[in-house]
């Protein structure tokens, strides 16, 4: 099963009722997004990603999920941290000396805007 629909049956599993169209508002975009992505055989956006992630989040606090279903939604946001910091991490860049510039830009910036957690950790 690939990245999308994955995500798409996990989120299902906690909003049964789920439609495509409503996942691709929930990815903050069109109805359509989730479907043409996946006719075009291309990933959910990284943007649209931190989006559900933050979607999700507050669906946790609104709807006062049982254990269970607060326990699949900390595992959905798991998935998507892990993609995303996949994604960053992966830098299609064939100079070494330029990959790590940006690695290590981003890690300042992330120390620089004092995030409590800190997904990219750069050695060197």
């Amino acid at each position: 099963m690939d990245f999308n629909r994955q995500i798409f049956e996990q989120v299902k599993k906690v909003i049964p009722n789920l439609t495509t169209r409503t996942f691709s508002r929930y990815l903050g975009k069109s109805e359509g997004y989730y479907g043409s992505i996946n006719a075009q055989n291309m990933p959910i956006s990284t943007n649209s990603l931190l989006y559900l992630a933050e979607i999700l989040e507050s669906y946790k606090q609104l709807k006062q999920l049982t254990e269970h279903k607060t326990a699949i939604v900390n595992d959905i946001q798991n998935t998507i941290a892990c993609e995303v910091a996949s994604r960053a991490h992966a830098i299609d860049c064939d100079n070494h000396r330029i990959r790590e510039m940006v690695l290590k830009s981003i890690a300042k910036i992330n120390l620089h805007n004092d995030y409590a957690f800190y997904p990219f950790v750069v050695i060197g």
